[in-house]
């Protein structure tokens, strides 16, 4: 298949809710206020104060200094900073590019729960980022990330079982995963459940249904949705009825033919790296 992944450097202002009683909403909190709580220990308050240096968010910006108190925040076991220090490393902002301690850092957040180190770690490995390539340590660092509930990691599964080179191949189990991750937000995982029942693959052929997914993603500003309901209307206006199909089973030669799929509706093999939701 084409790949339509991209990632996506979002402000990390807008990453997660924040987790102390004490700084519950950073945005409510002063810079100074943060930087006095983050000195009498408070990690999370280094975390926020981190992300406010990095985006310039009513201060200078400053990516080192914003880098170097995500790393000082993972070292005293702050989740969310071993994450945001993880992608620090593995994309040079603030610090020197090394991926081999990115996916230590990723690793840490994992650990810590953070779901978003968890789906970045599994791209590392899935891409072979920082060290050996290895699907299976990917694939199960996307499980942890979708049980997490992070639909962007729920999404990354799908698509590796749907694309595996050294696992076994699932399209069935990857239009479960990606209709999660349409559950729980992520519209391109919509996307890719709409074409998997637009083409009748690893699920009945069910054009209506396409049609209501892919509208829910265009109607949520995901583009590529919105250009696969609008070709998917040419193909099949609302008042011409279309027969459902029964999903063929999973193969290798079904995966095939997928790959020759239009780049425009064709779901994306390649795993997304959005630290920076």
């Amino acid at each position: 298949m084409n790949a339509n992944f991209k990632i996506f450097p979002v402000l990390l202002a807008c990453l997660v809710a924040m987790t102390s009683v004490d700084t519950t909403n950073a945005q409510t909190f002063s810079f100074e206020s943060l930087q006095a709580a983050c000195i009498e220990g408070n990690q999370t308050a280094c975390t926020d104060a981190g992300i406010r240096m990095t985006d310039g968010d009513g201060i200078p910006k400053d990516e080192v200094r914003g880098a170097q108190l995500f790393g000082t925040a993972c070292i005293r076991n702050d989740a969310r900073a071993c994450m945001l220090w993880g992608y620090a490393l593995e994309h040079g902002r603030g610090t020197t590019m090394n991926l081999p301690e990115a996916r230590k850092a990723y690793e840490g957040g994992c650990t810590g729960g953070n779901a978003l180190g968890c789906n970045n770690l599994g791209v590392m490995y899935q891409a072979g980022k920082g060290g050996t390539r290895d699907e299976k340590m990917a694939q199960n660092f996307y499980i942890k990330a979708c049980e997490l509930n992070l639909g962007l990691g729920c999404r990354n599964l799908g698509v590796l079982h749907a694309d595996a080179a050294t696992l076994p191949q699932s399209r069935t189990l990857a239009v479960e995963l990606f209709g999660k991750a349409c559950r729980l937000g992520d519209m391109d995982g919509c996307n890719k459940q709409a074409w998997h029942a637009e083409q009748g693959m690893g699920t009945p052929r069910d054009i209506e249904k396409a049609r209501s997914l892919y509208a829910k993603a265009c109607n949520s500003k995901y583009a590529l949705a919105c250009e696969n309901g609008k070709l998917l209307a040419t193909k099949y206006p609302v008042s011409v009825p279309v027969t459902k199909s029964v999903a063929p089973a999973d193969n290798i030669e079904a995966t095939a033919k997928t790959n020759a799929a239009p780049t425009t509706t064709s779901p994306a093999p390649k795993p997304d790296d959005a630290a920076r939701m």
